[in-house]
């Protein structure tokens, strides 16, 4: 009896085909291992902690996802734990100021002064002339004392709460009187000088006021020439509008305007400062610069305001 044995036939092309897939699957998984891993960054930038999870491994690349802008000048220091990197950003000075001025708001109270204005009042006067007008009492603005809660954003004011308000000094009311009298009457002889009621009408637009009047013979008198004139009797120095009185007459000190009675001078405001032997009772000797003008003044028969 003859014995066959049967050989079995093996399938050796899909087993070779098998051996060539399973190191490429191998390395498939491998690389999607790598290509899908996740990092977890902690990012410090100044006062904020963000924690950004990422598969990037470029560092600035991580700062850009996380929404972290670098300026030129700013710099960033790593350190890596387990499984986790510390991304330190430093800051350079143009992003510190340029984000603090813009961002910041400030908020301080602060001591100011302000002025108050003072108010103008208007009265007639039938005592002055029409048309004009005289500051009886001049106005002065008055001051406050405040303090306020001031807010800056950016350097700027942005608002100011005002918090007290205090009074240092008072305004003071300026008081104007306008005339509605009769024009009054002009002096003979002096263009733009009118004295009537009380007042004096300069050329120049000057009031006056006087309190009473005094018929004097005036004479007149220099010290030209004289290296070393001599003080005069109140010991101020001698000049125009300096005049000599008597002083039982006309007190030293008095102000008063002068005019000759026939109008052809003003020697104007003058003080009693002076005196001489021969000025006695209603006698004043005006003082000139010049020979000439005390030749040319002679002895006039004047009319002297005394102001007030």
């Amino acid at each position: 009896m003859q014995t066959r044995t049967r050989s079995r036939k093996r399938n050796f092309p899909l087993f070779r085909t098998m051996a060539l897939l399973v190191p490429i699957l191998i390395a498939v998984v491998l690389m999607s291992q790598t290509v899908f891993a996740q990092y977890t960054y902690v990012i410090t930038d100044g006062t904020r902690v963000l924690v950004h999870t990422t598969s990037a491994t470029d560092l600035n690349a991580v700062l850009n996802e996380a929404g972290l802008k670098l300026n030129a000048d700013d710099t960033f220091t790593t350190q890596r734990g387990d499984g986790i990197s510390e991304i330190t950003v430093q800051r350079g000075r143009s992003a510190e100021y340029g984000t603090q001025v813009e961002q910041e708001q400030v908020a301080r109270v602060e001591t100011y002064t302000t002025s108050i204005p003072h108010s103008v009042t208007y009265y007639h006067d039938p005592n002055l002339p029409a048309g004009v007008q005289e500051v009886l009492t001049k106005g002065v603005n008055g001051e406050l004392l405040c303090t306020a809660n001031v807010v800056y954003s950016g350097g700027k004011e942005t608002s100011r709460t005002v918090l007290t308000q205090t009074v240092v000094k008072n305004p003071v009311e300026e008081v104007i009187a306008i005339g509605t009298g009769s024009a009054g009457q002009s002096v003979q002889g002096v263009d733009g000088l009118t004295i009537k009621d009380g007042f004096i009408y300069t050329a120049n637009g000057e009031v006056l006021s006087y309190t009473g009047t005094l018929r004097v013979l005036a004479t007149a008198y220099t010290c030209e020439g004289d290296p070393t004139p001599p003080p005069t009797a109140t010991g101020t120095k001698a000049r125009e509008g300096a005049i000599a009185v008597d002083p039982r007459v006309i007190p030293y000190g008095t102000r008063m305007f002068i005019v000759t009675e026939d109008g052809q001078y003003i020697y104007g405001i003058a003080t009693a400062e002076d005196c001489g032997g021969l000025i006695l009772g209603n006698r004043v000797d005006l003082y000139y610069d010049t020979e000439e003008e005390c030749i040319d003044f002679g002895a006039r028969w004047c009319t002297i305001y005394i102001l007030g």
